[in-house]
């Protein structure tokens, strides 16, 4: 049984792993875009933080050690970053009760 490319529409066998006219690869399994591993990261570390634990968690492209690791990571970086933002805010207030003088 032959197919097609679907490149170049030469016709390749059914075993064959690339096109012989093209050289594409046949049994390319690209992944979708919100799976990739680089939308992922940054939608999770600049974009979304912990709401994208999700993405990473269903995403193929990451292995458990590696969704561990980065939901760790996640949201060890939301701790510190509501940690700065309380102490600037608390700064905040005393500066303008003029409490920051003492």
């Amino acid at each position: 049984m032959s197919n097609t490319c679907s490149t170049c529409d030469a016709a390749v066998d059914q075993g064959d792993r690339y096109c012989r006219a093209c050289g594409k690869d046949l049994q390319d399994t690209a992944l979708p875009w919100h799976h990739r591993r680089p939308v992922v990261l940054a939608l999770l570390f600049f974009l979304l933080g912990p709401l994208g634990l999700r993405m990473l968690w269903n995403s193929p492209a990451f292995s458990l050690r590696e969704r561990v690791w980065f939901s760790i990571a996640s949201v060890a970086e939301l701790l510190i970053v509501a940690t700065l933002m309380v102490k600037a805010y608390v700064g905040f207030l005393l500066g303008i009760a003029g409490l920051d003088q003492l």
